[in-house]
């Protein structure tokens, strides 16, 4: 059997196309939707970004992420998603790292909704276990609540 050349470019074109979009489609999100999905493994989908900074820099890469996402269109995948997490209000240590923030990212005294701590210091012990959070020189951590009365997942992170 005798193929031309025609049949042959048509392969090999057919073939770079395939592996174009195989690895486009293996490549890792990026941006807000891949860093909560990371992090949080929370996926939402095409959810408007309300906030979106980033502070960390430098050489030791110190700085503070904060995220906010209106999930008002996807509120029962995200309660299916953060089903595992703590519900609120966040206890006292959580709430005093919540004013970290500093610019009013997570509302005060939320009651409905669920939080996610990530304590990610090389000394935790737990990484869920907030309590020494204020008792080391440096803070590493993530904070993401889950806000059910407005539908709004804030994501913080702080690492000096």
């Amino acid at each position: 059997m005798k193929t031309g050349p025609k049949v042959l470019l048509l392969l090999i074109a057919a073939a770079v196309l395939s592996t174009g979009v195989l690895s486009v489609l293996a490549a890792p999100e990026t941006g807000v939707r891949g860093e909560l999905r990371r992090a949080l493994g929370v996926d939402v989908g095409s959810a408007p970004v309300l906030r979106d900074e980033d502070s960390h820099g430098g050489f030791h890469g110190d700085g503070e992420r904060k995220i906010a996402v209106d999930c008002s269109d996807i509120r029962d995948e995200v309660l299916a998603q953060t089903a595992s997490w703590s519900s609120l209000p966040l206890p006292g240590v959580l709430a005093q790292a919540a004013e970290l923030s500093g610019s009013g990212l997570i509302p005060d005294r939320l009651t409905q909704g669920r939080y996610l701590f990530l304590d990610r210091h090389s000394e935790a012990a737990d990484p869920r276990d907030p309590g020494p959070l204020f008792h080391r020189a440096s803070f590493n951590f993530t904070l993401a609540v889950y806000d059910a009365a407005s539908d709004i997942l804030y994501y913080y992170e702080l690492d000096t």
